[in-house]
């Protein structure tokens, strides 16, 4: 106790200064994130990466300016297990839907990025104990993993946001998502269905998905027999979307247009949306006219993302 009767506070624990140093190295990390997840090209994506091993540097400079045990090593091992996780997380997350905005995706994995960080160098600390030297190494290896890792990710990354961004389309014209289910048959979506403006100009009235036979895997052959299924607004009466050279009958809730004696088109109307789906003969078994009108008549209202996700490899 000091001649004034104030207590001495011990220092810092040399541990937790580590842990401490190596979240908040996560925490600036998460800009360089945010640059990355915005980047539009291969050299952009490679500039973000650089900016972020310099930051990641420049934060082990300035904890070793604040007494922060191996602070190089410390902020080098943070950088690389925040830039695996964060990778992780964003692979994750374009497979099971994107957030509205790259702020909220860089916030939902920078974030647990940083705390995964902090557990890493611990780990690290514990089995390398002051060897600063080896806690830099693995945040190098973990920085080179993420340039690897990066290439592939930014075209998924890509590719869940086109998704997206269809599925906003889709959803702005009020239909709802209807996804029917056919025995042995594998949709693949083929796009929208747009209608000509007076004014000039397409606008988006539907959709379309392509049925074919699962032994086919999604790819259609010049001979392949397969179902094409339009979705939109009804409009009129059923039979008014046959051909004149077709026959139409209407029973059980859908309708049917047949030529020379052969079914080949049924739709169904689900309040004020239209399922239309056009059967094309071929190698390959088709479900049969009934099957396809109960298919239509049951099919579930799913998500937007789940419509436009199935979209061919």
């Amino acid at each position: 106790m000091s001649s004034d009767g104030a207590t001495l506070q011990p220092a810092a624990d040399p541990v937790s200064r580590r842990l401490l140093g190596a979240f908040l190295c996560g925490l600036v990390l998460v800009l360089p994130l945010h640059g990355a997840l915005g980047a539009t090209s291969k050299r952009d994506l490679l500039l973000w990466l650089l900016a972020a091993v310099l930051l990641a540097v420049a934060v082990g400079m300035a904890l070793r300016v604040v007494g922060v045990p191996q602070a190089l090593g410390t902020s080098l091992a943070a950088g690389g297990a925040f830039g695996v996780a964060a990778t992780l997380v964003v692979t994750v997350m374009s497979w099971v839907g994107l957030p509205s905005g790259d702020v909220e995706l860089t916030l939902l994995a920078g974030v647990p990025a940083a705390a995964v960080a902090a557990l890493a160098v611990a780990v690290i600390q514990q089995g390398a104990g002051d060897d600063e030297r080896f806690a830099g190494t693995v945040g190098i290896f973990g920085l080179v993993a993420v340039l690897i890792g990066s290439w592939p990710l930014s075209g998924l990354l890509g590719n869940a946001r086109d998704d997206l961004a269809q599925g906003r389309v889709l959803e702005a014209t009020g239909l709802t998502p209807y996804l029917p289910e056919l025995d042995g048959m594998q949709p693949t979506y083929e796009g929208t269905v747009d209608d000509e403006l007076e004014g000039g100009g397409p606008q988006v009235s539907g959709y379309r998905l392509l049925y074919l036979d699962e032994s086919l895997d999604g790819r259609l052959g010049f001979d392949d027999a397969y179902l094409d299924l339009e979705v939109g607004w009804a409009q009129g009466a059923p039979c008014d979307e046959i051909d004149t050279l077709y026959s139409c009958t209407e029973s059980d809730g859908y309708a049917t247009g047949s030529r020379e004696g052969e079914p080949d088109v049924v739709i169904v109307d689900r309040d004020d949306v239209r399922l239309i789906a056009r059967l094309q003969e071929g190698d390959g078994k088709l479900p049969s006219p009934d099957d396809v009108g109960g298919a239509l008549s049951d099919a579930r209202a799913a998500d937007w993302l789940d419509v436009v996700s199935l979209q061919e490899d």
